[in-house]
């Protein structure tokens, strides 16, 4: 049985073929490409990117063989909902630690960011937090021995507990200055290197689960119905003939087929402006 990567680039090299017996317009050309890209960037790890990889490499060869030298007005491009990772203050990046196109899971550390300020503000409230330690522990003694008063004591333990909570406040400042994955998927993008000062809520990094991107088409509302039909074709004129008989009206069929195997589905609904659009929607099965 064959891997997902050698099927992959037997359908790869499908469209390519394809594309040059059809003249494919441009758009095509550049799906292609982009997908031939998202093959080689997130085929690392072989999970879910490499499986949504062959599922737009066989949409965009089923819809390359439609039409031949004529736009067959088809329109359609890959989109993803993206995790944008920042920080809570301004400050200067000291070190990052993955690139763009790692995999990376829930937990892992993306960045740095200096952390002087912070570490300044902890230092000076665990002064503060010990000093109210001293003064609740002296109000205490009094009193137990009846020279103290309640409303002194009260006071003191007022202040303790203010003093531990601006503690903890900087302990949580000074953490969060180092960027952590919030889920599992691939680094799409890096905003600033090691150096350069992010200002506070700006990302530095963008992470895209496996389970949020898509894949959208749009088709002729007439060719809607049928469309995954096996032997159906949009375009009639392509049966010419035994010597060019075009075709086969497969192509859509297989990836429903391929992506049901899977565990997902595809499915084209109509637009109020006319057209179709294409979802695929793959499980997550990186957990």
């Amino acid at each position: 049985m064959r891997s997902s990567r050698t099927i992959s680039h037997l359908i790869l090299r499908s469209a390519e073929r394809a594309s040059r017996r059809m003249q494919a317009p441009l758009w095509l050309l550049t799906l292609r490409d982009a997908a031939s890209r998202l093959l080689r960037v997130r085929g690392r790890q072989g999970y879910l990117p490499r499986l949504c990889s062959i599922a737009v490499l066989v949409l965009a060869t089923a819809l390359a063989a439609c039409n031949e030298k004529r736009d067959p007005g088809f329109q359609g491009w890959v989109e993803a909902d993206m995790i944008f990772v920042s920080p809570d203050e301004a400050g200067r990046v000291t070190k990052l630690s993955v690139r763009e196109g790692d995999e990376v899971k829930v937990g892992d550390a993306l960045y740095s960011i200096d952390d002087d300020l912070q570490l300044a503000d902890l230092n000076q409230n665990k002064a503060t937090l010990a000093n109210a330690q001293q003064s609740y522990d002296r109000a205490f003694s009094l009193s137990k021995t009846g020279a103290g008063t309640q409303a002194n004591l009260d006071a003191a333990v007022s202040a303790l507990r203010v003093a531990e909570a601006q503690v903890v406040t900087s302990q949580t400042r000074l953490a969060r200055r180092i960027g952590y994955a919030p889920v599992s998927g691939a680094v799409q993008q890096i905003y600033f290197r090691e150096g350069e000062t992010v200002p506070a809520q700006r990302p530095v990094i963008s992470i895209m689960p496996p389970g949020n991107m898509k894949v959208r088409f749009y088709v002729p509302e007439a060719d809607l119905p049928r469309i995954f039909e096996r032997f159906y074709r949009a375009d009639k004129a392509r049966s010419r003939g035994e010597r060019d008989p075009g075709g086969t009206g497969l192509g859509l069929a297989i990836v429903k087929h391929l992506i049901e195997l899977h565990g997902g589905t595809v499915s084209a609904v109509n637009r109020p402006g006319g057209g179709a659009v294409f979802t695929i929607e793959l499980p997550d099965t990186s957990s």
